[in-house]
């Protein structure tokens, strides 16, 4: 029976495939669609008539925003959804991601000092999730780690206009070796893998104190330098496999409520599965 719909996102690895060879999972079964190319509010009234839940790709975020006559406080926010319910009868959109993120940081490490600078790394559409779900926690100091200052300039501004009360500085990667470790937080958005440079400068984690928390949202490769650095120097830390499966764990609690699975145990389930998919080096 097929309960949902899920358009191809090439910023993560799908779930439909996950859930329909996963058994303990089988009650949970959509329909991978492409992303549409023609006008998303046609492929929404055809291809999504049925009012089923949706996973979208951030990317849709606009096309959705220009035809949506009911958007979430959050979604309005952070300015992209990633997932539609059909309650109501109206659509209502939410972010998933930025509610993972507000789960999932206090839950790592309770104590996690937000009167300490928190730290961004890389400008894409998980930028803004990060900002969000920061301002919520409480920090009132983020730096923005970018490879060029001048390129993050709207973003900048964006943010400042949006955050009253927070301070938010850029830095670029000459800056980071000079920065004291008086951080608490980094969430890296970059693709690290393929910028050996940044990595090895970033993984020094000297901007960061003693009792921090690192995450990484690129989900391959699986083994990251930065998460096994921070590991090293007895940091918290958060894979990106965890980051986006919890996102994923919450859809389906929302799909059904009374979906009982522990997420260690569907944790679990989902990290075999990516060691399973996870790209082979040339």
């Amino acid at each position: 029976m097929n309960l949902f719909f899920e358009i191809e996102d090439s910023l993560r690895v799908p779930l439909q495939p996950f859930l329909a060879k996963t058994p303990q999972l089988k009650n949970f079964q959509g329909t991978l669609v492409p992303k549409p190319t023609e006008d998303f509010f046609n492929f929404w009234q055809t291809t999504l008539k049925d009012r089923k839940p949706v996973l979208l790709p951030f990317s849709l975020s606009e096309a959705y925003f220009s035809q949506a006559t009911h958007q979430s406080l959050t979604a309005r926010e952070v300015g992209s959804v990633d997932v539609l319910f059909f309650e109501d009868a109206q659509w209502l959109s939410s972010c998933l991601l930025r509610e993972a993120l507000v789960d999932l940081i206090p839950n790592e490490i309770k104590d996690l000092s937000v009167l300490s600078k928190g730290f961004i790394s890389g400008i894409n559409e998980l930028a803004a999730v990060s900002v969000s779900a920061m301002s919520y926690l409480g920090f009132r100091k983020i730096g923005l780690i970018v490879e060029e200052k001048k390129s993050a300039q709207n973003f900048l501004n964006q943010v400042r206009k949006k955050y009253f009360g927070i301070e938010f500085i850029l830095y670029d990667e000459a800056d980071l070796t000079l920065l004291p470790n008086q951080g608490s937080f980094l969430i890296n958005h970059l693709p690290l893998s393929e910028m050996l440079s940044m990595e090895e400068t970033l993984s020094y984690l000297n901007f960061l104190g003693a009792e921090s928390l690192v995450m990484n949202t690129e989900l391959f490769p699986l083994d990251q330098i930065l998460i096994e650095e921070a590991k090293g120097v007895n940091l918290k830390s958060i894979t990106a496999g965890r980051y986006w499966g919890y996102r994923d764990y919450l859809f389906l609690k929302k799909m059904d409520p009374h979906f009982e699975m522990p997420f260690s145990k569907y944790l679990g389930l989902w990290e075999s599965h990516l060691e399973s998919v996870q790209p082979q080096p040339e």
